[in-house]
């Protein structure tokens, strides 16, 4: 298991929406307004037979190409059209299967604890967006397995990731 389990934790955002308050698209699916731009989810059931809403690959960051390749994450900006979150959309980070957020030459140019950044920057968005998907901003929780367990132990040391989560 690698460190992109923990990215791909932030990534992958499936929220519970009580029905009765769902704003509906024309075609009957959920859409979540965000300050970002609306978000246009599906509607899945759980194993046990609930339906719910889930939303997937909303982007938090701008993709760190061209010039951003190895700089600090940049939140994303507004977009004008409805977000498409039915779908994954393949991380940039991860380049032929080696997790590269985490790489470092210990200089300026490349100092590394990027993916921690990236990590936070993503803590940061679900802050300001969890309640457009009926969220507890009050009620984060962290949880991650093998590296990505690693990752949250360290958010739970990190002054910069103070207040972004609870549990």
């Amino acid at each position: 298991m690698s460190a992109n389990v923990s990215i791909l934790l932030f990534l992958i955002i499936v929220i519970d929406y009580v029905v009765s308050t769902t704003i509906l698209d024309q075609q009957g699916r959920p859409v979540a307004i965000t300050p970002l731009g609306s978000v246009e989810g599906e509607w899945r059931t759980s194993f046990d037979g609930r339906r719910y809403a889930a939303f997937e690959g909303i982007p938090y960051a701008k993709p760190p190409i061209g010039d951003l390749r190895f700089a600090e994450p940049q939140p994303i900006e507004p977009w004008i059209d409805t977000w498409n979150a039915t779908r994954i959309y393949k991380c940039p980070q991860i380049d032929n299967g080696q997790v590269i957020g985490f790489l470092s030459l210990e200089d300026v140019e490349l100092p590394g604890s990027n993916g921690l950044r990236d990590q936070t920057l993503a803590l940061k968005w679900v802050q300001d967006n969890i309640g457009s998907f009926n969220g507890n901003p009050g009620s984060v929780t962290l949880t991650g397995f093998s590296a990505g367990a690693a990752s949250v132990h360290l958010h739970y040391l990190s002054s910069y990731s103070r207040g972004l989560f609870h549990r």
